[in-house]
């Protein structure tokens, strides 16, 4: 009987699905809600399709499609979309960083667990055994990080966009 050797990039693939589900699932419980509150249990699709327009559910659940498209691609394109979309959370978590959040303890000690546990997703992803090995990355590592980062930089401002607007 073989046994499955542990890999730690099942691990992070693994998270990322977690995270992917958990967002779909609170997602659709909020859009259900909104829909009920609304209308009850009387709607059709022109009341889901304003319920669609005028909030911002299932946004997070659109932004996430990046990493799942990532964890499906074992090249360099997989792992960009994945780390870039842990630079987009961080970053999202500086953007809607309140000043007044940073004041209550539990809150920043939440933050900066938040803010470890991000990092060292990014640093396993940047492992060599990782890059090398799963995704075939033996170039620079500045260059192509600053590519993810450029990725999610790029998705947060949009989403900063979409949530002010």
């Amino acid at each position: 009987m073989k046994i499955l050797k542990f890999k730690l990039l099942y691990l992070l693939k693994g998270v990322i699905l977690l995270w992917v589900i958990f967002i779909t699932i609170s997602e659709l419980i909020e859009f259900f809600n909104y829909l009920e509150l609304h209308w009850g249990r009387d709607y059709d699709f022109t009341k889901v399709w304003y319920i669609l327009t005028i909030t911002s559910v299932f946004r997070s659940v659109l932004f996430s499609i990046v990493p799942i498209i990532g964890i499906f691609l074992n090249n360099k394109i997989g792992w960009t979309l994945i780390t870039s979309y842990f630079y987009f959370i961080l970053i999202n978590l500086f953007i809607q960083l309140r000043e007044n959040e940073l004041q209550n303890l539990s809150f920043l000690i939440f933050f900066v667990l938040t803010i470890f546990f991000l990092l060292s997703l990014i640093y396993i992803m940047n492992l060599k055994k990782i890059r090398l090995k799963d995704y075939g990355i033996n170039k620079s590592l500045i260059k192509i990080n600053l590519i993810a980062f450029i990725i999610g930089l790029g998705l947060s401002l949009i989403l900063f966009y979409l949530n002010v607007n």
